[in-house]
């Protein structure tokens, strides 16, 4: 049996360490906490909060490249995962498996973005949060009804999202 972390945060602190200097931010930070705990495997979101929105491509291609020279300068107990095969590797060779999703498509303004990020390793995608977006309305309902749900543009991108295989 794995214990894997389903929705982890940890990438905004990556991004902030990093963007003050620091290296090795997972495994100085969380790697033994991930041990004592007995999680051998997260999902990393990509949350941007309010105050990125306007940068969110910059942003979410910067965590994706802080997340791989975190993978490369862990020694090896940093693994990126692809699908579950991996996920099952990385954690019987006493990796800490890692697999990427976004939490709001905010920074998805085209099609062939989600590609990219699908080339870089993210593997997941929530397409709204609690704010409203291009690909859909989030949880903003007026007098608790849904108004709008996805947009076209939404509707694409799932469709996309399903045909690169994407949970």
């Amino acid at each position: 049996m794995m214990l894997i972390d389903g929705h982890s945060d940890i990438l905004s602190d990556v991004y902030k360490r990093r963007k003050n200097g620091e290296t090795n931010v997972i495994e100085t930070h969380y790697i033994e906490r991930f041990r004592k705990g007995g999680i051998q495997g997260l999902i990393l979101s990509i949350y941007l909060d309010n105050s990125q929105v306007l940068n969110s491509l910059k942003i979410a291609l910067d965590y994706m490249a802080f997340l791989h020279e975190e993978i490369e300068e862990s020694g090896n107990k940093l693994c990126l995962c692809l699908n579950g095969t991996q996920m099952e590797r990385a954690i019987s060779d006493g990796q800490i498996a890692l697999m990427v999703s976004f939490e709001g498509a905010e920074p998805i303004i085209s099609l062939d973005l989600l590609s990219v990020f699908y080339g870089l390793g993210v593997r997941g995608i929530g397409l709204t949060w609690s704010r409203a977006n291009q690909v859909g309305e989030g949880s903003s309902y007026q007098d608790g009804v849904s108004t709008h749900g996805l947009t076209p543009f939404g509707m694409e991108l799932l469709d996309e999202a399903a045909r690169l295989g994407m949970f």
